[in-house]
Formats: structure tokens, sequence, C-alpha cells
């Protein structure tokens, strides 16, 4: 893929987030049965300090992993409920982090939002979560697992 398609690539990724950051519709009840048979108390309060749209944005993410793997162990699926916990612990709002994304991390308050990862990692670890789930959250664990979080996440 050359550079400029992929540009144009995290364009449109980018501008289908904002949309959907706009648009977030709350968690229904059995959506949050679901949350709360997945993850433990900590984890589960800290899923529910993420903003709407990040807490719809999981929600869609962990549906587009069952799609594909309908097989995906819990791991995975704690994961992929996870993998943005640390966009909690920055609070900016939408425009700043689309502006984060594309400009780069020109303030502190953009760089730490670039962080998300490692620092949901950290807070993950914090509150006990298992080593396998704490390593997909971090990037990490098994590679088939990891890849298809990742393509769940990035469509």
């Amino acid at each position: 893929m050359s550079g400029r398609s992929a540009r144009l690539r995290g364009a449109a990724h980018l501008a289908r987030r904002l949309v959907g950051s706009l648009v977030a519709r709350r968690p229904d009840d059995a959506e949050l049965a679901t949350v709360d048979a997945l993850l433990g108390p900590a984890e589960a309060i800290a899923w529910r300090r993420l903003s709407r749209a990040d807490r719809r944005h999981s929600l869609v993410v962990l549906g587009r992993l069952l799609a594909d793997r309908p097989g995906a162990p819990r791991e995975a699926r704690r994961a992929a409920l996870l993998h943005d916990v640390g966009k909690s612990l920055v609070r900016i709002g939408v425009v700043g982090r689309v502006l984060a994304t594309l400009l780069g991390p020109r303030t502190d308050r953009w760089a730490l939002y670039r962080e998300h990862e490692r620092l949901g990692a950290a807070l993950c670890a914090a509150m006990g979560t298992d080593p396998a789930t704490l390593a997909l959250v971090s990037g990490g664990g098994d590679p088939e697992w990891r890849g298809a979080l990742r393509r769940a996440d990035d469509v």
C-alpha cells in the first residue's frame, strides 16, 4: 500500500470515528449485561468511565470480532471491551482527538492521548486484569487474536 493510500485510508477511518462519536447511542441493558458478564467489577467501572462514544466503539469492536470469529476466547472478548480504556484517563474532546491523531503530539495532552494503549495497559494491570487479556490490551499476546482484534478495530 502506498503512503498516499494509507493516509487516505487513515483519514476515512477518522471520519467514520468522528461521525460515530457524534451519534453514538448509549449501551442498552443487554449490552451492559454482556459487559458485566465479561469484565470484573473494577474493569466494568473503568469501562463505564469511557465516553459514550468509546463505550459504543468497544461494543462495536466486540460485535465485529464475534461476527468474524464466533469462537473467540474470553480474553479476546475482554480485550475488545478494554482496548481503549486508557482514553478515559485523557479527557480531550472529539475534535482534539482527531487533531492529536492527524497532527501528532503537539501538546502534552495530545501526546498523552496518543499513549492511550500504554495507559490502558497500566490501568488494566493495576486492576488485576488476567495476563492473556492484558497482553492483548497492550498490543501483544497471541498473534492470531491480536490480529483479529486489530481487524475488528480498524474497519
